[in-house]
């Protein structure tokens, strides 16, 4: 396994950690959350203030850190697939229906997915400038990918950390 496939099971195993446990009937739950930080949250990312500065996330649960069968699980109670299906990835993301506004500290750590010199992704931390300005214009250089979903470490209510989570 290279350094940066190991960097990056690390990364999505530290990372994949839903809000909290969730108290719904047949719900999967598959981890808790991280300790060090107020509340941790899962969602896909729809908004970004740099001048607030705030993010805004429709909420969500990660599905497939325990493997496929897990994520096939939430989906099939979720009545996404049947219950002969598989779904095409390796992982599911259960909409929780909730949309958050959140204020993101200044000297929040932001990392997103960059690329190495042979293109393989990688974690790569950005500054909350210069990740205001790529989340609207888009990354010219193509130094790294606009994630879908984020990890969002809050702290006192705010945002101090935010991981992209990456998405096959």
């Amino acid at each position: 396994m290279n350094k940066v496939a190991i960097v990056l099971t690390l990364l999505l195993g530290a990372c994949s950690s839903p809000a909290s446990p969730s108290t719904e009937p047949g719900s999967i739950v598959t981890s808790l959350p991280s300790p060090v930080v107020d509340e941790r949250l899962f969602g896909e990312l729809v908004a970004v203030d740099g001048n607030a500065p705030s993010i805004t996330l429709d909420l969500g649960q990660l599905f497939g850190a325990g493997g496929l069968d897990e994520a096939n699980a939430a989906a099939r109670a979720d009545g996404v697939i049947g219950p002969n299906e598989d779904l095409p990835n390796p992982f599911y993301v259960r909409d929780l229906h909730e949309r958050r506004t959140i204020g993101l500290d200044p000297a929040a750590t932001i990392v997103v997915l960059g690329h190495d010199a042979d293109g393989n992704s990688l974690p790569t931390p950005v500054t909350l400038s210069e990740f205001a300005v790529l989340w609207r214009t888009g990354p010219s250089s193509g130094a790294w990918t606009p994630a879908a979903y984020y990890w969002c470490s809050l702290r006192d209510g705010r945002v101090v950390g935010m991981e992209a989570e990456h998405a096959p």
